[in-house]
């Protein structure tokens, strides 16, 4: 991202993630700064982890890491984007930083598909959409909270598809300093859900 970054990381000891972020404190920073030829911290502010606790959690935190750069108009294909995961997770692209996990599995035989109000497919592309639903044992369509496009109702007619509305705004959750991580759960059983309605 421009601003920020995500990382999923599973440490090989209860420090691990502070280590880490230390070292990049300390011995990144130099090189960053020599190299650009600027002074000053790297990271805005402390950094901020959340415990990853059930498959379900660490599913949503994967869709929305690798899905960012196009809810963020960087790119228009999760795969375009160089500094994912996307690629190696969903594609088997063989990365020596990254060790897929199991979760991947949970969705071999699911397709989501995330349509949003200014988002106006073509005919060919709604055509592709269909015919992929029409070839899966689950599928969800996530809407966005204040539009239900009238294009649903054809491209979903006659499928078993689930649908659920996503609230990017998070207006059920009240704002405190656990509501990042509230939110992601409540997107995972939001999909969950629907996959499985």
């Amino acid at each position: 991202m421009t601003n920020h970054m995500h990382l999923l990381i599973t440490p090989s000891s209860e420090s691990g993630i502070s280590a880490l972020m230390q070292y990049v404190g300390r011995v990144y920073v130099r090189y960053f700064n020599d190299r650009y030829k600027r002074t000053g911290t790297f990271l805005e502010a402390r950094f901020k982890s959340t415990v990853i606790d059930s498959d379900r959690y660490l599913l949503i935190c994967y869709c929305y890491i690798e899905l960012n750069p196009m809810r963020a108009a960087m790119v228009e294909k999760a795969e375009e984007y160089p500094y994912s995961s996307f690629a190696c997770n969903a594609q088997g692209v063989d990365d020596d930083l990254i060790k897929p996990s199991d979760i991947h599995r949970l969705t071999d035989a699911s397709v989501i598909f995330w349509l949003s109000p200014d988002q106006q497919p073509g005919a060919r592309h709604l055509m592709k959409i269909k015919n992929t639903l029409k070839l899966t044992d689950h599928a969800c369509i996530f809407l966005e909270h204040q539009l239900k496009p009238a294009y649903i109702d054809r491209l979903t007619e006659g499928l078993n598809v689930g649908e659920a509305v996503r609230d990017p705004m998070a207006r059920d959750i009240p704002a405190s300093a656990n509501g990042y991580p509230q939110f992601l759960r409540h997107l995972g059983i939001t999909i969950t859900h629907c996959l499985t309605e």
